[in-house]
């Protein structure tokens, strides 16, 4: 209830100054994951409000919406992109800006403009055992630079609670939640890939340690339904998980019932949440968790985690299971494919409850709260 209050009370217009923003998007805003989906929508919707310009390595894609300053095709590498945000970026923070918004948890030292930066996820800190030590080391030296922002936007309440209850570097109250909308919105849906492989259960995340892949391949063997039905497991990851998918799938003799995509347009993902029975999302962790709510706005029901910030998005227009359990997991599908009753239901409500956020509403929170920052500067 309380996100539902929080959604309302925002959904009214936001007054606020006209500002000069610098974006930083200093990563592979090209690429088909979380943070770049959010980055193009989000940014589309501030620069129909506000002065924007962005910091890209891909200028093309922001090129018809806002002023685009192009910069080395290197920042795309998680090794290298500290050092250019140390030592390049700074220079780039001409007084003609307001302020300076990075998309991803890093901030210049040598700061020469009020900065916001944006906290996605806390992953790699959180499910330690599922990441390399490389990747914790990164997040962390990454988050300790926040301590030089004069403001954070943390993407769910419980990324705001697990920034400020386990590593206390800013202020709570200077940390804004701001929801997102989704990356993928019914229209012209591209169904003809889902109808080759119909009937069929879809999972989107690729195969990170903590989407769980494991367990919902377990969960999935375990399902009593038509043989014909079929898993579809959309998204990339690194070669060693995508092969760790792989092996459990063979292990437990599904192989000809279950398909990894990768590379699939948004027209063909948003044909495939369109005619899907059901989005099974068994995330150990999220910051947000987009699938479900791209699921709930093309109506497919769905069942997920209970974990996380992935109750802040279903709320109540979703079916959940402990991702610890295989036998939940399979319990939920087996539900979803056999009680139409709630499959409609859940059909019903999942788009009432993704119209509660948009990009839009998404844009005008970050730009106000940037105004309020700066005025009292």
């Amino acid at each position: 209830m309380l996100v539902l209050a929080y959604l309302q009370s925002s959904a009214g217009p936001v007054e606020f100054a006209r500002m000069n923003l610098l974006v930083n998007a200093a990563f592979d805003t090209n690429a088909p994951v979380g943070i770049a989906q959010y980055t193009l929508k989000l940014v589309r919707r501030m620069a129909a409000m506000s002065q924007v310009t962005v910091l890209s390595p891909d200028p093309g894609l922001f090129a018809d919406a806002c002023r685009v300053i192009s910069i080395p095709q290197w920042v795309r590498s998680n090794r290298k992109r500290p050092w250019w945000t140390q030592l390049r970026l700074p220079t780039l923070c001409s007084d003609e800006f307001d302020l300076l918004l990075c998309m991803t948890p890093e901030v210049p030292l040598r700061k020469r403009l009020p900065t916001v930066a944006f906290v996605p996820d806390l992953t790699p800190m959180l499910l330690g055992r599922r990441h390399r030590m490389r990747e914790k080391v990164r997040m962390l030296a990454s988050l300790l630079t926040l301590a030089r922002a004069d403001g954070a936007i943390a993407i769910s309440r419980n990324t705001k609670h697990d920034l400020t209850a386990k590593f206390r570097i800013l202020d709570p109250d200077v940390i804004r939640v701001v929801y997102l909308g989704p990356g993928v919105s019914p229209g012209s849906a591209d169904t003809r890939l889902a109808e080759r492989f119909r009937p069929f259960i879809l999972h989107v995340g690729g195969h990170s340690r903590n989407k769980n892949v494991d367990r919902l391949l377990s969960a999935f063997a375990a399902l009593r339904a038509d043989r014909r039905l079929r898993l579809l497991l959309v998204g990339s990851g690194h070669p060693m998980n995508v092969a760790r998918s792989r092996r459990r799938l063979h292990s437990l003799g599904i192989e000809d019932r279950v398909v990894l995509m990768d590379g699939i347009s948004e027209l063909e993902l948003s044909g495939l949440y369109t005619c899907c029975e059901m989005l099974v999302y068994p995330s150990l962790y999220e910051g947000f968790g987009l699938p479900v709510l791209e699921a709930m706005v093309h109506g497919a029901p769905v069942a997920c985690s209970r974990t996380s910030s992935i109750p802040e998005v279903g709320g109540e227009a979703v079916l959940y299971f402990d991702p610890m359990d295989a036998g939940q997991i399979a319990d939920c599908m087996h539900r979803l494919l056999t009680d139409q009753r709630v499959a409609a239901e859940l059909r019903r409500l999942g788009p009432k409850r993704a119209a509660l956020f948009s990009w839009d509403r998404a844009a005008r929170e970050v730009l106000a709260f940037a105004s309020t920052l700066l005025e009292h500067r």
